[in-house]
């Protein structure tokens, strides 16, 4: 699973009540995620002192923050901001170290945080923040909105609801939610949201101006260098986006989405023993399905289609074990790639059908839309396309799935258009696909 949203929480212990600012976490990488929490709370917690503790303002491995508050909840069960923190950095180790049973853990602690305190604001909103990580939209929405009942002010509550309606694809009451987060706070986090949205409609020059002020306010941090890099690179601005990748490896040596960034930007350039050597070394780090998916790319753009089934193998195989601990919230990745790969098709459907009904973005209809056409039902690709166009985002992705379908439905003034648009976007934005995309397109005659 490549899930970037990653926040890395440096928790520091010592007993003090937990006001907002007596706890403190170290910059993100994720702050798209991250910093309005901060120990957002005002409800009184009380954190006992416990042998073993660091002092206020020291930083402590991750691990070690996850044994002591163990110890912690062992010693004081009903203290709820045990809980609470423990929680949170269960979410944390999930993210950070790809532990698929970490997020279960997480949920379920914060579960017995909210039992054990019912009306808790804090209780309710990191539970819909870990919910989220496990694509549990609906319930992290609906907790949220209770949450919001008592805190109406609160950031987190609001990034979470904005969160969650952005998932949900109900873009017109995220930017909603969005207009009240940027009148209260004007910072990265916001920032980041306001250019996710820019970008599903369609105003990429104004999503990358957001993202270029979130680096200039943080320059130390590789998210914002790989979320810049994405999206110069689905615009076609190849050697820009491979140096905000580049940039983003020189805050963070190994970090696994600017390895792959830079890798697709050097086989999109012609560069392939160059992007062939970099995915490696993701693979070797990070053993990733996506990133072995795409080495299977790799491979078979090279017409080594041996070693290009293999690594089609080894990636299901993986995603397959991913499944049995994280259920459906890997449906989308997997149904992609099984339709991407011509792989067991009527799972790919089932999957990309049961994205759709935990939300309705515009990659879930994209999804389902790619399912259906390659599994030959071609009027309901058709119809499930349209649907993911419909906010006017400008993924060469979309423009790609867009154009083969309407192809082949004969609707060629549709087909042309969205060919031409892949040309003035980036057409080398997927190795496997690369080789089906024509130069120029002339659409047939209609019926």
């Amino acid at each position: 699973m490549l899930n970037w949203r990653i926040g890395l929480i440096m928790l520091v212990a010592g007993g003090s009540t937990v006001d907002g600012h007596s706890l403190k976490s170290a910059q993100a990488t994720d702050p798209y995620q991250l910093s309005f929490s901060d120990f957002e709370w005002d409800e009184g917690v009380d954190l006992k002192p416990l042998q073993g503790s660091q002092k206020l303002g020291e930083a402590m491995p991750l691990e070690k923050s996850i044994a002591m508050f163990e110890a912690r909840l062992a010693a004081a069960p009903a203290d709820i901001g045990n809980y609470l923190v423990l929680g949170d950095l269960y979410l944390q180790l999930a993210k950070e170290k790809d532990e698929l049973p970490a997020y279960g853990k997480s949920v379920d602690i914060l579960r017995s945080a909210l039992k054990l305190s019912p009306e808790s604001y804090s209780a309710q909103l990191y539970l819909a923040q870990s919910l989220l990580a496990q694509h549990e939209f609906h319930e992290a929405l609906a907790l949220a909105e209770t949450a919001l009942k008592t805190s109406p002010t609160s950031l987190l509550g609001k990034a979470t609801r904005f969160d969650a309606l952005l998932e949900l694809g109900e873009y017109a009451r995220a930017k909603a939610v969005l207009a009240e987060l940027s009148e209260a706070m004007d910072a990265p986090p916001i920032w980041a949201r306001s250019a996710r949205i820019e970008e599903l409609h369609g105003n990429s020059a104004k999503a990358i101006e957001l993202v270029e002020r979130c680096v200039e306010h943080t320059p130390d941090s590789s998210w914002f260098r790989w979320r810049l890099g994405g999206l110069l690179f689905d615009r076609g601005e190849l050697e820009l986006a491979k140096l905000q990748f580049a940039k983003g490896l020189d805050i963070e040596l190994e970090s696994g989405p600017c390895l792959v960034g830079v890798a697709k930007c050097e086989f999109a350039l012609g560069n392939r023993e160059a992007a062939k050597k970099i995915l490696s070394k993701a693979v070797e780090l990070y053993g990733e399905p996506p990133m072995m998916s795409l080495m299977g790319d790799l491979c078979a753009a090279s017409g080594e289609a041996e070693q290009a089934a293999d690594w089609y193998q080894r990636t299901e195989a993986a995603m397959r074990e991913e499944a049995k601990i994280a259920g459906d919230a890997h449906a989308r990745e997997f149904a992609m790639f099984l339709a991407d790969h011509d792989r067991s098709l009527d799972e790919a459907l089932k999957l990309a059908e049961g994205d759709l009904r935990r939300r309705r973005d515009a990659y879930a209809y994209d999804t389902l839309a790619w399912a259906q056409f390659k599994s030959g039902d071609l009027p309901s690709a058709v119809a499930s396309i349209s649907k993911s166009l419909e906010p006017g985002g400008q993924d060469p992705m979309l423009y790609y799935h867009a154009a083969l379908i309407f192809s082949d439905a004969k609707q060629s003034d549709n087909a042309a258009r969205y060919w031409k648009m892949l040309q003035s976007s980036n057409p080398k934005f997927s190795i496997l696909s690369l080789h089906s995309i024509p130069t120029s397109y002339t659409p047939a005659p209609s019926p």
